[in-house]
């Protein structure tokens, strides 16, 4: 069972309230993930929040967003995704938002990784991305994606839907994003870093 900041009891007790999909996903992984996975929800990085941070030592970084989202409401105008019954109102692409998170611990929260990355290009792996579509079956957001020409690499950025939370699938998902692979990059110092 993977360890879980802060615990199931106060992530209850936030303010705002987590989100439905939020607690099913913090709920999966405290389950299925093997103790030296540490989730953390919602942590406060310098003005950036993620709504769930994984952090295991040798193998690297997840971030993941979850999304509540019925994804019928929402469409892709000029590259922008805007609600349906709103179409000025712009909203900010799940991928950039989980893109902006990776790219900010390289550029501002972990001392010299930035730096550390141009030397070694292979780092820039350590850090994986997820978003979680709560309302979405895998197939209704692949079918969504795919007729909207969204194609975010799945080794980098994987789109998850509701009945994707197996043990077997979403084992196959880490794997795919190579975070069951050990990684001497990823080495203690670094891991403290995060």
């Amino acid at each position: 069972m993977a360890q879980l900041f802060p615990t199931i009891e106060i992530i209850k007790k936030l303010n705002p309230l987590p989100t439905e999909g939020e607690l099913k996903l913090v709920k999966f992984l405290k389950k299925t993930l093997p103790e030296d996975w540490e989730i953390y929800f919602q942590p406060f990085l310098n003005g950036d929040k993620p709504d769930i941070v994984l952090v295991r030592k040798d193998y690297g970084v997840l971030i993941i967003e979850v999304k509540d989202w019925e994804l019928k409401k929402y469409a892709i105008e000029k590259d922008k995704w805007v609600l349906r019954h709103n179409k000025s109102q712009i909203i900010k692409s799940p991928i950039d938002q989980v893109s902006q998170y990776k790219n900010n611990f390289f550029d501002l929260h972990i001392p010299d990784l930035l730096q550390k990355k141009i030397k070694e290009s292979k780092l820039y792996g350590i850090i994986q991305t997820q978003i979680y579509f709560h309302k979405e079956t895998q197939e209704s957001l692949n079918k969504w994606t795919h007729d909207r020409s969204i194609n975010p690499n799945p080794r980098f950025c994987a789109l998850i839907g509701r009945d994707s939370l197996n043990e077997n699938i979403y084992t196959n998902i880490l794997n795919g994003q190579l975070l069951n692979l050990k990684k001497t990059y990823f080495d203690k110092q670094l891991y403290l870093e995060f």
